[in-house]
Order: structure tokens, then C-alpha cells, then sequence
């Protein structure tokens, strides 16, 4: 093959599969089912199995593709730890959410290998051998990289619902002091609230408007978050609604230990920061310090001074 074979190629394969994934599909002849099928595969097996042969039989597009791999992955078992961090992460759309993310960011993934054993093969650095390897290891990145962003994400809202909580307590006991009942308080707490924190009691304001026993939305928030602070706050307010105890002290207890609770990850994360501060101070601090100790007693032996 000459140099530009490969290129050629490629660029051959990939107008082809652009060509094909944009030709136009008969839309006219759709009945009800065909159109309704598709928005409802993730929750009915019947509509899933329709989709799947509806798109064996058509076409080879980007969707149906896709669409062919989701399902073969609806079946798949999400780890306990994935649901959690897709709740906490505020991500509603649960298993068949992230499988389809899953899958399109393996095939970029093992899209992007792919171009880039292609580039090296025509340069002759690589082998077929190492090609097929920089796709599998591209698919791995992708997965990868859509692991991490998801990681980040829960990092991020929890942290940010950390910092929210004992202000939103504060707020939910100013209001119980000065004599509202505690669905007003919590309809106030929700109306000024903006952060993640708030988007969830406002989700159990709705549940509660909607006829639910307050409490048991609550633990249901609580159980669907599993924050150990937010937990024991949520426990306690529930046993005094169940009692009628006071609220409004308990709360700024609450408040106080969620606080001391913050500053002492604070100090746990400053303490296992020591060894990261010492790479500077060994790398880049003392061996400046040593060349300007030994730099003029050196200037002076060479100049004999």
C-alpha cells in the first residue's frame, strides 16, 4: 500500500459511515407505537424489545447503534456505590442514564484511539498489534474520564450541601423562634435557599403538599443521600415533630456540631496535606537555599580572594 493508502482509507471509511448515519428514515408510515416506543424503552421491556428490532431491521445509525448497546446493558448490575454517587451527584436519570454515558464515552473514547493508531500507522511507528491496543486503551479512557467527572461531581455537590446545611438550620430555628410552624419555616428555608441542599428540601416540600407525611419524606431524603451530618439532623427533627418537643433549640445544637463537625475535616485534610508541603520545601526550597550557602564560598576558591 502507498504512503497515502492508509489516509486514503480512512477518510474513504469515515464520509462512508457520514453518508450513512445522515441518510433520511421514512417518517410518514410512523404509527402511535413506533412513536412512543422510543421514550418509554427504559421503563418497559416490550417497548425496549421494539426499538431493538425496529433498529436491527433500518439502520446502522449513531442512535440505533447506541440504542443496541444500551440494552444490551439495561440488564447490567450498577454497583451500590454508582446509585449512590448518581443521587448524590443530583443525576435522576439512574441505571440506564449512565450506562447510555458509559457507552457514548467509550466509543469517543475508542473513537479517538482509533484515529490516533491510524495517524501512527501511516507513519510507520506502530504495529497492527499496538493499533488495536490504543483503541482498547482509548475505550478504557473514556470510561475512565466519565468515572472521574462523575466522582468529582458528587465531591462537589456534597461539599456544597455541607457548607449549606448549619446555614439553613440556623435559618429553619430563627423561623421556629419566632413562632412558625415548621412547614411555613421549611416553605421559608426553601423560597430563599438556592443551593443543592435547598433543591432537595424543596423536593420534599412537593412530596409533602402532595399529601406525604412530612417525616417520611424527610427520612427519605436522608436515605437517599446518605450524609452522615444531614442523617443525624434529619433523625432529630423527625423525633421532635413525632414527640412535639421544641425544635428550635435542637436545631442550633445541630448547627453547632455540624460546624465543629466541618472544622475538624478541615484539620484532618490540613494534617494529610504535611507530606504533599514537604515536595516543595525538599525540591525546590532547600536546594536554593544550599546554592546561594555554597555559591559564594565556591565564587571565592575559584577567584583565590
Amino acid at each position: 500500500m502507498s504512503t497515502w493508502g492508509l489516509p486514503a482509507l480512512a477518510l474513504g471509511i469515515t464520509l462512508g459511515l457520514g453518508l450513512v448515519f445522515s441518510l433520511p428514515r421514512q417518517q410518514s408510515s410512523r404509527s402511535f407505537t413506533n412513536r412512543l416506543t422510543p421514550w418509554i424503552a427504559d421503563q418497559s421491556d416490550s417497548a425496549a424489545k421494539l426499538v431493538l428490532a425496529r433498529s436491527s431491521d433500518k439502520s446502522l445509525g449513531w442512535a440505533n447503534t447506541k440504542a443496541v448497546l444500551v440494552h444490551a446493558l439495561r440488564r447490567t448490575t450498577v454497583s451500590p456505590a454508582i446509585e449512590l454517587a448518581l443521587r448524590q451527584a443530583g443525576l435522576e436519570g439512574g441505571t440506564v442514564w449512565w450506562n447510555t454515558r458509559l457507552v457514548e464515552s467509550g466509543i469517543l473514547g475508542a473513537g479517538a484511539g482509533v484515529l490516533a493508531a491510524v495517524a501512527a500507522l501511516t507513519s510507520g511507528v506502530i504495529s497492527w498489534t499496538a493499533a488495536l491496543g490504543c483503541a482498547v486503551l482509548g475505550l478504557a479512557l473514556g470510561i475512565g474520564v466519565r468515572r472521574y467527572v462523575l466522582r468529582r461531581a458528587v465531591n462537589r455537590r456534597v461539599s456544597l450541601m455541607l457548607v449549606e446545611l448549619p446555614v439553613l438550620i440556623d435559618l429553619l430555628a430563627v423561623s421556629l423562634t419566632a413562632g412558625e410552624p415548621f412547614r411555613d419555616a421549611l416553605q421559608r428555608v426553601c423560597t430563599h435557599g438556592t443551593g443543592p441542599l435547598a433543591h432537595e428540601l424543596r423536593r420534599v416540600q412537593f412530596e409533602a403538599e402532595a399529601g406525604l407525611p412530612l417525616g417520611d419524606c424527610l427520612l427519605r431524603m436522608s436515605d437517599r443521600l446518605s450524609i452522615s451530618p444531614l442523617a443525624r439532623t434529619v433523625d432529630h427533627i423527625v423525633n421532635g415533630l413525632e414527640r412535639g418537643t421544641p425544635l428550635a433549640g435542637v436545631l442550633r445544637t445541630q448547627a453547632a456540631e455540624v460546624r465543629t463537625e466541618a472544622g475538624r475535616v478541615l484539620q484532618e485534610r490540613a494534617a494529610s496535606r504535611e507530606v504533599v508541603m514537604l515536595i516543595p520545601l525538599i525540591f525546590v526550597i532547600l536546594p536554593v537555599t544550599i546554592a546561594f550557602a555554597i555559591f559564594p564560598g565556591l565564587l571565592v576558591i575559584q577567584t583565590g580572594l
